[in-house]
């Protein structure tokens, strides 16, 4: 019997597996850096080899200042990964005892599909207002609006923890604005595109993350900085 998928523990595991190609990414430059001090210089990287009666050439100094700033951003990384691993062990599904249903109970049972929520609600950006679906559940988040074409319907994403949020569009047919907040304030804007695997995130904890047709935000004038929230309807 196959085990359904926990969608944040796949995240996770995603999280995991790109940070460790970045980590091993940065090794190999921390390496060449090493060779490049030691005056043997590293063709690959584009370090010249130096002679120690003479100062260093100035791509080894500018090669340094890339791994600071590469390392900063892989430690930034790392600790959202543990935030993200304690949420997932501390919230994670845990198998539940199954109870006794009978034939009349199976008969009339409904299918367990992932699907997005047919909930509505308002949701306010800036002093525009926008329908909106709501996704709420795992299952309704994994999903979101795959496979929706357009005109594309709002989508809004409610965390009960805040905490980094990914997407991609792997599987939306629709370019779109997907805007991250935290608050009750909007802290990034990012494009998503069509049958993109590019992940879109925000370093910053999101509580709720909305996704609107590409370019409401531009013609709406919605910015960073703006306040969001959501009425029920």
């Amino acid at each position: 019997m196959n085990k359904e998928k926990d969608p944040v523990q796949m995240q996770l595991r995603d999280h995991k597996k790109r940070w460790n190609l970045a980590a091993k990414e940065f090794v190999s430059r921390l390496i060449a850096l090493k060779q490049g001090l030691n005056g043997r210089g590293s063709a690959k990287r584009g370090l010249p080899i130096s002679d120690i009666k003479n100062p260093f050439p100035p791509e080894i100094a500018a090669f340094l200042s890339q791994l600071t700033s590469d390392f900063q951003q892989l430690a930034e990384e790392a600790s959202g990964i543990i935030q993200e691993q304690a949420y997932y062990s501390e919230h994670r599904r845990k198998p539940q005892p199954k109870q006794p249903q009978s034939p009349e109970q199976n008969q009339f049972a409904p299918p367990k599909v992932a699907m997005a929520s047919t909930k509505q609600a308002v949701v306010i950006l800036g002093q525009e207002k926008f329908p909106t679906l709501l996704a709420i559940t795992p299952e309704e988040q994994e999903k979101g609006l795959m496979f929706v074409e357009p005109p594309t319907p709002v989508m809004s994403f409610i965390y009960a923890h805040p905490m980094p949020q990914s997407f991609w569009m792997a599987k939306t047919p629709s370019q779109l604005d997907i805007v991250f907040s935290h608050r009750g304030i909007i802290t990034s804007i990012q494009r998503g595109e069509p049958f993109s695997t590019k992940i879109i995130k925000d370093e910053i904890p999101s509580d709720l993350v909305v996704e609107l047709p590409a370019g409401t935000c531009m013609a709406k004038n919605i910015t960073i900085g703006d306040p969001i929230r959501l009425v029920r309807a």
